[in-house]
């Protein structure tokens, strides 16, 4: 998926967990974490999932953002404490 289409995508679906993951991974791929990280923000507050989490996480660290990807990481865990590598970096 481009970057182009995983942003159409979130238009429609700004809380889906599989636009975040598409999102995340055109923008890590293109290397425009820039364009996806501010978008990316708002939306996961209203998301639930642990991985929408994570993802945000592995966005942060491209803007040198290291605490917000820490503490990204931690919001991941304490959401699937059960999952041993949600809080990892993929």
């Amino acid at each position: 998926m481009t970057l182009a289409s995983a942003l159409a995508s979130m238009t429609s679906k700004p809380t889906n967990p599989e636009a975040f993951e598409d999102l995340a991974r055109a923008a890590l791929a293109e290397e425009e974490e820039e364009r996806a990280l501010p978008l990316f923000t708002p939306g996961v507050m209203k998301a639930s999932s642990a991985r929408t989490w994570q993802w945000k996480g592995l966005l942060e660290p491209s803007l040198d953002e290291h605490g917000l990807a820490l503490r990204s990481f931690a919001e991941a865990a304490r959401r699937d404490p059960s999952h041993a590598l949600i809080a990892a970096w993929d």
